[in-house]
């Protein structure tokens, strides 16, 4: 019995260096998943041509117009907070808040859809609004 304990702990020891236990992978948070740029493509109300937003880390954004060229005609700064999805909201909010002539106005908007290329919302009066991810130039 003696000659089989010290073996039993070295084979123990050797399976639990052998397998390692694997990392828990976890999801990227409704705010990683929207950082970056978006071009407006469609929306009940029409399409504002050269209108983007652009979410930062740390929940700064901007409203920007831009000219056919990529540079910015006007730029409203702002800022937003996402919350995850919960019963009511299947895949999350966005309250967003920008600075325009002087005054702040924003709203909470609700994720329709959200993949790598694609954001959709609605807000709060019903009207839905699609974006396109600007891909970074390599």
């Amino acid at each position: 019995m003696r000659a089989v304990l010290p073996l039993l702990a070295v084979l123990v020891a050797a399976v639990a260096v052998a397998a390692p236990v694997p990392k828990a992978v976890k999801a990227k948070s409704i705010e990683d998943r929207i950082v970056g740029k978006w071009k407006m493509v469609g929306g009940d109300n029409g399409v504002s041509s050269g209108f983007y937003v652009v979410y930062a880390k740390g929940g700064a954004m901007e409203f920007r117009y831009e000219d056919g060229g990529g540079t910015a005609r006007t730029v409203y700064p702002g800022k937003f907070k996402t919350t995850e999805p919960d019963g009511e909201n299947k895949l999350g909010t966005i309250d967003w808040a920008v600075t325009q002539g002087g005054r702040e106005r924003g709203e909470v908007s609700r994720i329709l859809e959200l993949t790598e290329d694609t954001l959709e919302f609605v807000d709060p009066q019903g009207v839905k609004e699609r974006f396109e991810r600007v891909k970074e130039k390599e």
